[in-house]
């Protein structure tokens, strides 16, 4: 069918009442603004401890959407990256590890970055180090670049968009500001990525930024001590999370 039998049958069979309200103002949800990290821990007596991290980076730019795609792959959400090689293989910290940059999903949206571990309680504190460490001081390797750039590059060339999600997907390049595809102009930016430019997105938007810890795990089998030296600490119970 055409477009336009398409509107008509809609038009015929959903015939839209005359007294439609308009959509209330979208709302946003934001993160809250931190000066210093702050620690929450909640004792749970569990075999595994849960730690996450999480902080806010201003709202949606399409400019950060090449480079905040390497730097993921690069640094948090694949067995080959940063995070996990290093907290899980190379150190033996954790048991799942991972961190992601994650942008707003429209225009005014805020941007988060994330990352989260499971490890043992007595390991909890030092792996939490770490995990902080990595964050603000990441490596720097061009092979592991390369391995980041080439798997965005096979993203591009061979994910395509099936019919079932053309409508979607169009619409959410509208709710971020975009008049048509934006792949190829990302494509293009994605060949003329450098590591260095990756570095400079890590220093421009993770590097040293407060963090909101949240840990669950059993307390007895951690340094609560050391574990202040990250910051101020906030004991919670779990009646405290879930509002009954």
């Amino acid at each position: 069918m055409t477009p336009q039998q398409v509107e008509d049958i809609l038009r015929r069979h959903h015939p839209a009442r005359a007294d439609l309200m308009d959509p209330p103002p979208y709302r946003f949800r934001t993160a809250r603004r931190i000066d210093n990290n702050e620690i929450y821990v909640i004792h749970r007596e569990t075999a595994q401890a849960q730690v996450r991290l999480e902080f806010p980076d201003g709202q949606y730019d399409d400019s950060l959407v090449v480079p905040s795609s390497i730097y993921n792959s690069y640094f948090g959400n694949s067995m080959s990256s940063v995070v996990f090689q290093e907290l899980r293989e190379a150190r033996a910290l954790a048991y799942s590890a991972g961190a992601n940059y994650s942008l707003g999903g429209r225009l005014g949206a805020e941007n988060l970055a994330l990352g989260a571990i499971g490890t043992q309680n007595d390991k909890a504190v030092e792996a939490t180090f770490a995990f902080i460490d990595l964050f603000d001081n990441m490596p720097a390797s061009q092979e592991r670049f390369a391995d980041a750039v080439a798997a965005q590059d096979n993203r591009y060339r061979a994910g395509a968009v099936n019919f079932r999600a053309i409508p979607g997907t169009v619409r959410g390049w509208q709710l971020l500001g975009l008049d048509g595809d934006p792949r190829p102009q990302r494509f293009a930016q994605l060949q003329a990525m450098s590591l260095e430019d990756l570095l400079q997105f890590q220093r421009d938007h993770i590097a040293g930024r407060p963090k909101l810890i949240s840990i669950v795990g059993d307390t007895n089998r951690m340094d609560m001590e050391a574990l202040s030296e990250l910051g101020t600490i906030r004991q919670l119970s779990v009646d405290d999370v879930f509002v009954k």
